[in-house]
Parts: C-alpha cells; structure tokens; sequence
C-alpha cells in the first residue's frame, strides 16, 4: 500500500517475496488489484476488499482477527463494486 507509516493489522498482513511485491507495483499490478492482493492506499477497511487464494482456487474475506473466510464469486465482485466502483470494471477489460 505504498509504504504505510502504521504498523499494518492482521488483516493488511498480506505478504508475498520482493520479486512479487515488485511486480504488484510494476506490470502485474491490475492483476493484484484485480485479485485483492494490492489495496490502494485510499481504502479505509481492508477487510472490506476480498482476496483471491489461488492455491485454494477460492475467494475470500479477511477479518480483523485475520481469519479467511471464504466468499462467493459473486459476493466478491459485489465487494469490490462496493470499494473500486467503476474503477474495477476498467480493470476488469485491461487484464
């Protein structure tokens, strides 16, 4: 998220190696905001945007606990309107 100031919460507690990171925040990053893995810094509940597990070929929600509770696909899209707007859809046809 751009390298916050605060010490992150469970549920921002995402973490992936550098070479990932770097990508996130190069060429793949429409596919990580796409997939919840990237979260503008603008988002005030991270919990709020749901993230795709791909090991587990499944989406789901993070609580504050950092549990994973999975979700629908379409209460995941539903989620991300809700976040991103628009701004998702535009993803949605670059990627």
């Amino acid at each position: 998220m751009g390298g916050r100031l605060h010490f992150p919460t469970v549920a921002e507690g995402l973490t992936v190696c550098s070479v990932d990171n770097a990508a996130f925040e190069g060429h793949l990053q429409t596919m990580a905001l796409l997939s919840g893995w990237k979260v503008r810094g603008w988002v005030r509940d991270q919990t709020q945007v749901p993230v795709w597990y791909g090991p587990e070929r499944r989406w789901c929600r993070l609580t504050p606990d950092g549990r994973r509770v999975p979700i629908s696909k379409r209460r995941a899209v539903r989620m991300m309107h809700d976040v991103y707007g628009q701004e998702w859809d535009e993803w949605r046809l670059v990627a």
